[in-house]
């Protein structure tokens, strides 16, 4: 199946997606303006496998209080926002104390579908929701 067969994907439900899960593989290539990141959702009796692309990368900007590196990064706080459509996609990650990673690109894939949307989700999944 290539991936212009693939259905879209609401932003949404990609950031509802990566809140909750942990990196399990990521591949950044500045020459390519190009993020891959493998991520893994805990279900219930199974571990879902995600892959998600971030192509067109206008800004990356990732800071961390601490040097030492991290075993397992969890993504406890997620936000996804396009303000307008053809504007850049921001993508914010707070996978722990002090350390943040943001993100601009021009376009994001989940499994091969094509995020698209208008508006900003954020996703904490250290607070209880009510």
């Amino acid at each position: 199946m290539s991936v212009a067969e693939h259905p879209a994907i609401d932003f949404r439900s990609v950031c509802r997606t990566l809140c909750g899960s942990h990196i399990e593989r990521h591949s950044l290539d500045v020459t390519a303006k190009r993020l891959e990141l493998a991520i893994v959702r805990p279900e219930h009796d199974h571990a879902e496998r995600v892959s998600l692309v971030f192509e067109g990368v206008t800004q990356f900007r990732w800071q961390c209080d601490s040097p030492a590196p991290y075993e397992r990064m969890d993504l406890p706080i997620v936000g996804l926002e396009r303000l307008a459509p053809g504007d850049v996609w921001r993508l914010y990650l707070n996978p722990g104390p002090g350390v943040t990673l943001e993100l601009s690109c021009a376009r994001i894939t989940c499994d091969g579908a094509e995020v698209q949307g208008v508006g900003r989700s954020y996703e904490d999944g250290r607070r209880p929701r009510g």
